[in-house]
């Protein structure tokens, strides 16, 4: 497997999806390093507080939306005389929609901190698992020979 295919596997494994009416919405658990950038580009660092905690996932969902099915204009914009049009998806029509429905911005914003508590736990546990059953073969180990590389 070459590094494009691991790539792409390893950003869909991360995928999920959030049904609401007739709204499919394909969104990406964000990695530790992607809330670090959305952290420091918006200048977050007190996750405890409700406001900056809201304000993280909203730039978050925007950011980790990758697809979605019937999302139209009306979504967007409510009582737009076409608003039968479908929308594609991106960011800032990502942001669009949390500005409209902010119901719907509330809860794929608490999802989507949710999954990254599952993944997080998860990689946890398999370093456990991977240092219980392989001595040597953690995280330090790594390191040492990355750096008997160079």
């Amino acid at each position: 497997m070459d590094a494009s295919e691991l790539k792409a596997r390893a950003l869909k494994a991360r995928e999920w999806d959030h049904a609401e009416g007739e709204m499919v919405i394909t969104l990406r658990t964000p990695t530790l390093h992607e809330i670090r950038q959305v952290s420091h580009q918006h200048a977050l660092r007190d996750f405890g507080d409700a406001a900056e905690r809201a304000m993280l996932q909203y730039h978050l969902v925007a950011r980790q939306a990758v697809v979605w099915q019937g999302v139209r204009l009306r979504d967007l914009v409510p009582g737009a005389a076409d608003g039968a049009t479908p929308v594609p998806c991106s960011a800032e029509h990502m942001a669009l929609l949390q500005d409209a429905q902010p119901e719907l911005a509330a809860v794929l914003g608490e999802k989507l901190l949710s999954r990254v508590q599952l993944r997080n736990a998860a990689i946890e546990e398999d370093a456990k698992n991977l240092q219980s059953t392989s001595p040597g073969a953690g995280p330090a180990a790594c390191a040492s020979s990355v750096s008997s590389v160079g």
